[in-house]
């Protein structure tokens, strides 16, 4: 197990001890950011659920501490783990048959990647203050199998992360060196997969 993804079950040891499926590319082995005193709450968009599997949801952040905190949008690469904030969901299937934690897999995606905009993405959050992230669709990939599973959504933001494929030196880089190092893990969700699902 890698040291990043050693760092990522920490920070789910409520949730509990990960088994980890093919993972998105991985950030540089920083230290892992601190949590910050924001929750990241996620309701699933009421919809069937589709036949590809994916499920969409909503996202806040709110600033539960004392202090002011700038924030940064998930985009294009969060999924993949080629910008900041990186996105990663963790499912654990329950129900009957034995426990299986799973970090799940986005997928394969181009190697081409939106770059910074960090007027609609850079943000500041007051204390008590909340925020929909609207940056960028948050989809939950397949779980798996048909059976019940319980999920969640990490969300790291690490201003020491730069973007794929970025040009050094590039201004709009900037703002986002400013955001604060936070993780947040948000509330679970769960979520059945039909027995006749095509898989």
């Amino acid at each position: 197990m890698s040291s990043q993804r050693t760092r990522t079950a920490a920070l789910l040891l409520s949730f509990g001890a990960l088994i980890p499926a093919v993972a998105p590319a991985e950030p540089p082995a920083f230290p892992a950011p601190p949590a910050c005193g924001v929750r990241l709450s996620i309701a699933l968009k009421p919809s069937p659920l589709p036949a590809d599997g994916w499920l969409e949801v909503t996202g806040t952040l709110k600033n539960e501490g004392a202090k002011p905190v700038v924030l940064v949008e998930p985009g294009d690469g969060s999924e993949s783990g080629w910008r900041t904030p990186v996105l990663s969901w963790h499912a654990r299937r329950i129900g009957s048959g034995p426990v299986r934690d799973i970090l799940l897999d986005p997928g394969p995606r181009c190697g081409l990647m939106n770059g910074p905009d960090p007027q609609r993405e850079v943000f500041r959050l007051a204390p008590g203050a909340s925020r929909r992230l609207s940056g960028s669709p948050l989809l939950i990939p397949p779980p798996g199998p048909p059976g019940l599973y319980e999920i969640v959504l990490l969300y790291t933001n690490d201003p020491r992360i730069g973007f794929h494929g970025e040009i050094l030196g590039d201004p709009a880089r900037s703002p986002y060196a400013g955001s604060i190092a936070c993780t947040a893990v948000s509330n679970p969700l769960r979520i059945e997969v039909p027995a006749n699902r095509s898989n």
